[in-house]
């Protein structure tokens, strides 16, 4: 889906970054990495972004945190990071009929094909999913 690797995405960052002053070491401890050799070890594709230090990296380039989860997650897993946003809204929408049929004490699979139609319009209008 994307045709950006990690490597591309930091390396272009970090050299809008450091017009503005702000130096890979810097990037390294606002990620919580001790040696701030790993920023340079993914901007050149050495080794690959642990997708848990995903989201503080894109906050410290300035970057769609979303964007760079999904391919760090894609490169270590090859494509489960499409998988994972690609379904996020219906599972989304599957929590939040289960959750309301738990609240009223009745399972969602236990209703009738009217009933589940009715949850499901429920939570499509409420919460615009």
């Amino acid at each position: 889906m994307y045709a950006n690797t990690v490597a591309k995405i930091v390396d272009k960052q970090l050299k809008l970054l450091k017009e503005k002053g702000k130096t890979q070491k810097k990037v390294a401890e606002e990620v919580g990495f001790e040696n701030p050799n790993m920023i340079a070890h993914i901007k050149k594709g050495y080794t690959k972004l642990p997708p848990n230090r995903a989201t503080a990296l894109a906050k410290s380039l300035e970057f769609d945190p979303q964007i760079l989860l999904r391919i760090a997650m894609n490169e270590k897993w090859d494509g489960i990071g499409d998988f994972f946003f690609d379904n996020i809204p219906k599972f989304r929408k599957l929590y939040l009929k289960e959750l309301i049929c738990f609240e009223i004490g009745i399972n969602y699979y236990e209703l009738s094909n009217t009933q589940q139609e009715q949850i499901d319009s429920f939570v499509s209008k409420k919460f615009k999913i």
